[in-house]
């Protein structure tokens, strides 16, 4: 991991789920930083709620190789 800002701000937005017309909070990450952040395309994430905070943990599925990503 390289030397990177560990803290990021970020707006929450509003979008819709379906075709209701009820506005929801919406959350959108994306950046190199994730991927500094050994987050990858395709990975498996868990995201546990907590109060006043989300924590977003990488989880190793069984029956895949790390070393074989390209």
């Amino acid at each position: 991991m390289k030397n990177q800002k560990r803290t990021r701000k970020q707006r929450v937005y509003y979008g819709y789920h379906g075709r209701s017309t009820k506005r929801i909070p919406v959350i959108r990450l994306g950046g190199q930083y994730l991927s500094d952040f050994e987050f990858d395309i395709g990975d498996t994430i868990e995201i546990t709620p907590e109060a006043g905070r989300i924590v977003i943990t990488k989880v190793l599925v069984a029956g895949t190789d790390e070393n074989s990503k390209a």
